[in-house]
């Protein structure tokens, strides 16, 4: 039987519709001066669309270079979560920048383009124009979602003792070898969020009216990550540098298509 992922009992057209751009400070029928986010994760090739693991598990993928790179393992582990509430646009007053912990990692040889919970929190109700993301080692050992407690779907993992790690071999040209880049340090991705709409550009992340619950979902284009990465020039130390610099890139908040599957439980 196919296990379906983690996901809130939410309406799924919230989450990639775009905002009506109503601004909902002072609103008199909001009530209730906090709301319930739902931190998600998905992953995907860059340009949006998923791949099909082989067999074993394992995922193939060409980089930038024309390195043809087969990943065995891969995880990254979702520190903390701050949203901000001040910005250029007007929605975003400031003074409420919460803090999140997350600390849960996510495969990214799961299947593609699903959805997963992260972490669940209640957060104050007003507009949020950008985020932060802390990626770091986590040993806490997390209890599984609350609404699925007693299965072990897609994206329930607990914490790794590193940032991320990625584990695979790559060949070119009828040379090829192994990798394993990896850190213990904590870094942050920096975002700004978006409108689904893409012609709207900026547009700040809020509760509309009649709404106690939302989700943010983030995602990771993780063949982004091996973008530059010239594996004959450089040795495993320089090129786990530049592997953590592309994740400024490759984390996204994600508003593009995901499987059909998400809405299930």
């Amino acid at each position: 039987m196919k296990t379906k992922p983690i996901f809130l009992n939410l309406t799924l057209l919230a989450l990639l519709a775009g905002c009506s751009g109503n601004s909902l400070l002072g609103d008199p029928n909001i009530t209730g001066t906090t709301a319930t986010l739902a931190i998600a994760g998905t992953h995907h090739l860059e340009n949006g669309n998923a791949l099909v693991p082989h067999a074993d598990g394992t995922k193939t993928f060409t980089n930038d270079l024309g390195y043809e790179i087969v990943l065995e393992e891969a995880a990254v582990n979702w520190k903390t979560l701050r949203l901000l509430s001040s910005g250029e646009d007007p929605e975003c007053e400031g003074g409420n920048d919460p803090k999140l912990e997350i600390n849960r990692s996510e495969n990214l040889l799961d299947e593609d383009l699903l959805a997963h919970v992260l972490a669940e929190h209640e957060i104050p109700r007003v507009a949020y124009c950008s985020y932060e993301i802390e990626l770091a080692p986590g040993l806490i050992t997390v209890q599984a979602s609350k609404y699925h407690a007693e299965e072990n779907h897609v994206g329930g993992h607990e914490p790794i003792t590193e940032s991320f790690y990625l584990t695979g071999s790559w060949s070119q040209g009828g040379i090829g070898g192994e990798f394993h880049f990896h850190s213990t340090e904590s870094f942050t991705v920096e975002g700004i969020f978006h409108s689904a709409e893409e012609e709207e550009g900026p547009h700040p992340f809020h509760f509309h009216e009649g709404e106690s619950e939302k989700q943010i979902l983030f995602g990771i284009a993780y063949d982004r990550l091996f973008q530059g990465i010239d594996f004959q020039t450089a040795d495993a130390e320089t090129l786990s540098e530049k592997v953590k610099e592309n994740f400024h890139h490759a984390i996204h908040q994600h508003l593009g298509a995901i499987h059909e599957d998400m809405a299930g439980h």
